[in-house]
C-alpha cells in the first residue's frame, strides 16, 4: 500500500513539475527519487503529449501559454517536425534547437512528451536557483542523446535526435 501512494505521489509531481516549475520560488515536496529506468516509464506515462492527434490538442487548447511558445518560431517548427510516435509515445526528437533556453523552459518543454530525464544531458546555461536545480537532476539512462528511434526496442547513432522511453 505505501509503494502505491508513494507512486502516485511521484507520479502526481512528474504531471505538475512542469507547471511548478514555471514558478521560480515555488517550493516542490522532497520525495525519494524512483530508479533510471522506474523514472522513465513514469514520466512517459505522465506525459501528456503521446500521440500526433494529443500534439494537436495541446496545440489548439494553449494556443499562448504552451511551454512550446517560447521557442523561437523556426525552432519550435523544426522541433515539432522532428518527433516521431509510437503506439507508446515519443520515440525520437531533435534536441539541438532546445539548447537556446533556460534549463527550465527545455524541462518544461521535455515534460510534455515524458523526456524531461534529458534536460540535464544537454548544453543549457541558466542562472536562476530553479536553473541550477533543474540542471543537477540525475539524468536517466532514457531518452539517449544522439539516438534516434530506428524501430521497437533499437536505438542507432544519430545526430542532435534523442532516443526516447515509448522505443
Amino acid at each position: 500500500m505505501k509503494l502505491y501512494v508513494m507512486s502516485g505521489l511521484v507520479s502526481a509531481l512528474l504531471v505538475f513539475a512542469p507547471y511548478v516549475l514555471a514558478t521560480e520560488g515555488a517550493q516542490v515536496a522532497s520525495v525519494s527519487q524512483p530508479s533510471s529506468e522506474q523514472s522513465g516509464s513514469l514520466e512517459l506515462a505522465a506525459a501528456p503529449i503521446k500521440s500526433p492527434r494529443d500534439l494537436e490538442l495541446h496545440l489548439k487548447s494553449h494556443p499562448g501559454d504552451s511551454p512550446l511558445m517560447v521557442m523561437p518560431p523556426l525552432n519550435r517548427r523544426l522541433f515539432l517536425d522532428s518527433l516521431r510516435f509510437n503506439e507508446k509515445g515519443v520515440t525520437t526528437l531533435r534536441y539541438d534547437v532546445l539548447e537556446s533556453l533556460t534549463p527550465t523552459e527545455a524541462y518544461q518543454i521535455l515534460s510534455l512528451f515524458g523526456m524531461q530525464g534529458l534536460t540535464p544531458q544537454l548544453n543549457l546555461r541558466g542562472s536562476s536557483p530553479l536553473d541550477k536545480k533543474v540542471m543537477s537532476i540525475t539524468p536517466s539512462l532514457l531518452p539517449l542523446k544522439d539516438y534516434y528511434c530506428e524501430g521497437k526496442g533499437t536505438c542507432r547513432q544519430g545526430s542532435n535526435v534523442a532516443c526516447g522511453d515509448a522505443c
